[in-house]
């Protein structure tokens, strides 16, 4: 289901949720197959020092269908190698969430023409899809016939593109350097997009000429 889609260049995003570390994951930012969406915002206090969402929904699937996948595995391994608070109980050989993280704190949106605001992962995953989409229309003006359409290999691949938040935790998981099943990959900083675009652009060209044969593997 999920993984045909995303085959098809169907991208699936998912918001995490907001009740914080559980110790199982549900259907379906709980799938491997879809980019789980967590949130980010300027502190309890709003002092402008970015931290994680304390309501972040975060953790490790338990169903035996939601196994990590190879594009997470070093992600999860290198973030059991930190120090910070975690569950007491991990299998690491279960799909982690999220995947990354948005701004989600008193987003301004316009619902049946009124202004309004809205806040948690409901507000931060629309971001992240409208980034994926801004890459995808990146792609066909460029001439692609392709999209990114499951975006998670894509996006470990370029972890270094994000901005990494190291504060916060939801009672249950703590932010650290690099990955963690916090705020996933990280934010977006200043450059995210740019480099995240300039990636995507460059790996279609490569699959492309290697569909072609004009680059030796």
């Amino acid at each position: 289901g999920m993984a045909a889609l995303g085959a098809r260049g169907v991208s699936i995003l998912f918001a995490s949720g907001d009740s914080g570390y559980q110790p199982q994951q549900k259907f379906g930012a709980a799938s491997p197959y879809v980019t789980a969406v967590g949130g980010v915002f300027n502190g309890e206090l709003r002092q402008g020092k970015l931290q994680a969402d304390s309501l972040t929904t975060s953790g490790f699937a338990a169903s035996p269908h939601n196994k990590a996948q190879p594009w997470q595995q070093a992600a999860i391994a290198s973030y059991l190698n930190t120090s910070g608070l975690r569950p007491p109980h991990i299998d690491p050989s279960q799909r982690a969430v999220p995947d990354l993280s948005a701004y989600d704190d008193d987003i301004n949106v316009v619902i049946n023409g009124a202004s309004s605001s809205l806040s948690g992962t409901s507000a931060a995953c629309p971001i992240v899809a409208g980034m994926i989409a801004s890459i995808n229309d990146a792609l066909l003006l460029a001439g692609h016939s392709t999209t990114l359409g499951f975006a998670n290999p894509f996006l470990y691949a370029n972890q270094g593109a994000f901005f990494d938040v190291t504060r916060g935790n939801n009672r249950g998981i703590a932010a650290v350097p690099g990955y963690d099943p916090l705020s996933g990959l990280g934010t977006f900083g200043t450059l995210t997009y740019g480099k995240l675009k300039a990636a995507a652009l460059k790996a279609a060209a490569r699959a492309e000429a290697l569909r072609a044969g004009s680059v030796e593997v």
